[in-house]
């Protein structure tokens, strides 16, 4: 019952207005149901840090975090490309295996930090999934993880999974998982 208690806090202080970046606290966690939405669960959380709990902590992609500072995704090289984005933000285009091929990695930054992660291919890219989905997943698999999206909007060419108000979102092509793009809340 402890346990139960200590986690049920913990998901409680993810409302905090105090947090810290998953790079920041080396933390990270995964979104479960929870009713009609989610909460990020992070385990293992010291005494210390559990007034900085962010969710933030379960919207990460391998090395990357939201809100990192857009330092964090130096290990990558230079981008392919960069593209403008909205409201001053860039798009950094990272070319996993090939240049101007697939898959590739988009790591939106603004103000200095990411705010949105994007990758992009038909088959798992090692340490680029989100929440253990991977590229090249079964949409039933996806369902198992997430459950059903809260909406599912035809595309030209994919269909368009959308979790909102949650900031996570998939694209489905022929019944597999082919982008996966986590935000803040705020882009």
């Amino acid at each position: 019952m402890k346990h139960v208690k200590k986690s049920l806090q913990l998901l409680l202080l993810l409302l905090a207005p105090v947090s810290a970046s998953a790079a920041d606290t080396g933390y990270r966690g995964e979104y479960h149901r929870s009713g009609g939405g989610f909460a990020c669960r992070v385990e293992g959380v010291k005494p210390e840090d559990s007034g900085r709990i962010s969710e933030e902590w379960c919207l990460h992609m391998g090395k990357l975090a939201i809100g990192d500072q857009a330092s964090t995704a130096s290990f990558l090289g230079e981008p392919g490309q960069l593209i403008p984005g909205e409201n001053g933000a860039e798009n950094r285009v990272f070319f996993l295996e090939r240049p101007e091929a697939l898959p590739y990695l988009v790591v939106t930054v603004a103000s200095g930090k990411i705010v949105a992660l994007q990758v992009t291919g038909d088959a798992p890219v090692r340490n680029w999934s989100f929440n253990r989905v991977q590229l090249g997943f079964a949409a039933q698999d996806l369902i198992g993880i997430l459950g059903e999206p809260m909406s599912k909007e035809p595309r030209e060419g994919y269909e368009h999974w959308s979790y909102y108000p949650w900031p996570f979102s998939f694209e489905i092509t022929e019944g597999h998982v082919t982008s996966i793009r986590i935000n803040d809340r705020d882009s």
